[in-house]
């Protein structure tokens, strides 16, 4: 028998993993904002506090606020303590309407505000954390596909799981021997599709927002097309270009209407068939336990459907 209090297959961890310290050098952080990128340039550069001949390390990047955000609840995964210091970032667009509007230059004061809250963020969480988290390579369209992916995943396992109630429901009713274990059944029955159309509608709503987003992003588009073609003191050249994006975005405009009204197709036609499923059965029900039984418990049911 094994001992308890034996150390045997134990791994020793450290106190705090993330801290790699060297004393002797310390670091300075730049903030500035980048006009062309539209985004907060960061450059952080060793300083040694001993004098010495080797090279010191830089490390540099571009950040938008979604990315400084990002990355500060990483931190926090580690040390919470650092929550309440980030400064209030701008807004910034996110999915398809990023594509379309930059963000305006921020109050002078941010860059400084940022670079305070770095300072903090390396006394709290120690050099090597906070350089890996900042600087390692970040793709801000990969961590929305995942999250958008994870959204789809649970939008369709709280379908499964309705699906899963539906079926239970309907073996006990299959099972029943009489009217009154029917309306048992019926109530199990009712709870699993409501839920189960809850699901569906959500799952709905969330396949159609992107597609709802590109029409309103296309009639804007349009109109102003349509507007500068209309005025009398634009030029040819102008009008030209805007042909083309009127043309463009015309296309875009009747994809996003065609794909709305696939996806409304197919949720009315889910919808739909879980009804006709309900009636069915209660039909088959009126008939193994006779119309009267049936219409004394269950015909109001029917009715609803």
């Amino acid at each position: 028998m094994e001992h308890l209090d034996s150390l045997d297959g134990w791994i020793a961890v450290k106190e705090q993993p993330f801290v790699t310290e060297n004393p002797a050098v310390k670091l300075n952080f730049i903030v500035a904002w980048n006009d062309v990128d539209c985004k907060i340039a960061v450059t952080c550069r060793e300083k040694s506090r001993l004098p010495s001949d080797i090279e010191s390390n830089v490390w540099s990047g571009s950040f938008s606020f979604l990315d400084i955000k990002s990355a500060h609840g990483e931190l926090c995964l580690v040390h919470p303590e650092l929550e309440p210091y980030l400064p209030k970032l701008p807004e910034e667009y996110t999915g398809l309407w990023a594509y379309f509007y930059s963000p305006e230059m921020p109050d002078e004061n941010i860059c400084g505000s940022i670079e305070s809250y770095l300072r903090v963020a390396l006394d709290l969480c120690g050099q090597t954390l906070l350089i890996n988290t900042l600087f390692k390579e970040h793709s801000l369209e990969k961590y929305f596909e995942c999250v958008g992916e994870l959204k789809r995943r649970t939008h369709e396992s709280a379908i499964t799981i309705a699906e899963e109630e539906l079926q239970n429901a309907i073996f006990l009713g299959k099972e029943a021997v009489n009217m009154l274990d029917m309306r048992q059944a019926y109530e199990d029955e009712d709870r699993a599709v409501d839920k189960l159309n809850v699901a569906i509608a959500e799952l709905y709503n969330y396949e159609l927002q992107p597609f709802l987003d590109l029409r309103e992003i296309a009639v804007a588009k349009l109109r102003n097309a349509k507007e500068h073609l209309q005025n009398p003191n634009k030029g040819e050249r102008v009008k030209k270009e805007c042909r083309v994006v009127f043309r463009e975005w015309q296309g875009q405009y009747v994809g996003a209407l065609d794909a709305i009204l696939q996806l409304y197709k197919k949720y009315y036609k889910a919808t739909i068939e879980h009804l006709a499923g309900m009636k069915e059965r209660m039909l088959q029900d009126q008939m193994k336990f006779g119309k009267a039984a049936f219409e004394t418990k269950a015909l109001h049911r029917l009715n609803r459907y």
